[in-house]
C-alpha cells in the first residue's frame, strides 16, 4: 500500500501543496555512536553502502552528501545499527524557509526551482 497525498495536509508547516506530492517509505539507520532524532522537514540522503537513510550533509562522503528527499515525519534517535521506517517526499512543493538542512548543494541535487511568492515566502519545487 502506497502513501497518498491525502496522508498529509497543507497545515504541515513545510508542505506548500499536497497536489503533486510523491512519497516513498524508506529505512533510516543509526550511525556508529548513535544518531540524533531527525525532524520532519529535514533534507535526507541515502547511504550508498547500506541503501539506508540519514539526514543530508553536504560534507559527508558516504552518499548522504546527495539530497534525495524531504522527511515527512519525525524519526526518533537511533542507536548504532537500529532502523526505523519513515516516509520521504521525492516530489512536491515545499516552503523553502521551513526546510531543515536545505543548502545550494541540496537544491542542485534535487534539480529544483524556487518560486518567490513575496519577501516572506519562497516555494521550492522538486
Amino acid at each position: 500500500m502506497g502513501i497518498k497525498s491525502t496522508d498529509y495536509t497543507i497545515n504541515d508547516p513545510f508542505i506548500y501543496d499536497v497536489k503533486d506530492l510523491i512519497a516513498v517509505n524508506v529505512t533510516f539507520v543509526g550511525k556508529t555512536g548513535g544518531s540524533s532524532a531527525i525532524s520532519a522537514g529535514t533534507v535526507v540522503g541515502m547511504i550508498t553502502a547500506s541503501k539506508k537513510y540519514q539526514a543530508y550533509n553536504n560534507s559527508n562522503s558516504d552518499g548522504t552528501e546527495t539530497a534525495v528527499g524531504i522527511l515527512l515525519e519525525d524519526v526518533p534517535a537511533l542507536s548504532a545499527g537500529k532502523t526505523y521506517s519513515a516516509s520521504i517526499a521525492v516530489r512536491g512543493s515545499f516552503i523553502e524557509g521551513k526546510l531543515i538542512g536545505l543548502d545550494s548543494g541540496a537544491k542542485t541535487d534535487f534539480g529544483s526551482r524556487t518560486i518567490v511568492l513575496d519577501t516572506n515566502k519562497s516555494i521550492l519545487i522538486i
